[in-house]
């Protein structure tokens, strides 16, 4: 009997060149209302389990979440919590502008949307950051469909799509 593949949550795991284009904002409102409904938090193990998911959607989940400014991660390590906003006082909101992450995204979307198109060294030229960190973003950017990859090893380039 052959082996069986496993499937993500939006899609085969295998990356391709075209992009399946994801609509989250259901998954994420539904995300929302259930940590509405939990004044501790829930872990991403929590989140996946009541929400049916493969761990390989987390990424893409996590970003969506983010962006929403209703859900902030407490905590480090396996501590790491996801809270809704309305669990905490107005002094632990943070400002999403204020953010490193949201800070380098942006600078990151501004050097593509200049340039089109550019590579590791420009995007860490830009952010700031070290190499690992910088693809960890343009991952993010690729899973949310507003980068493409192109190449392999030292002739990756990412393009903008907006």
């Amino acid at each position: 009997m052959p082996p069986r593949k496993r499937f993500a949550a939006f899609g085969s795991t295998a990356r391709s060149d075209e992009a399946p284009s994801l609509d989250l904002q259901p998954l994420v409102t539904r995300t929302i209302q259930f940590l509405q409904n939990s004044p501790r938090g829930a872990s991403r193990r929590d989140i996946l389990a009541a929400m049916h998911l493969q761990p390989s959607a987390w990424p893409s989940l996590r970003s969506a979440l983010e962006r929403s400014g209703e859900v902030v991660a407490r905590g480090r390590g396996p501590g790491l919590r996801h809270v809704h906003v309305s669990f905490l006082d107005a002094d632990e909101v943070p400002d999403p502008e204020s953010q490193p992450r949201a800070r380098a995204i942006r600078a990151l979307c501004a050097k593509l949307e200049e340039l089109g198109e550019i590579d590791s060294a420009i995007a860490q030229e830009a952010t700031g950051m070290d190499a690992e960190s910088v693809r960890r973003l343009l991952r993010g950017l690729i899973d949310d469909g507003r980068v493409a990859r192109t190449g392999h090893k030292r002739s990756t380039r990412y393009c903008w799509l907006g």
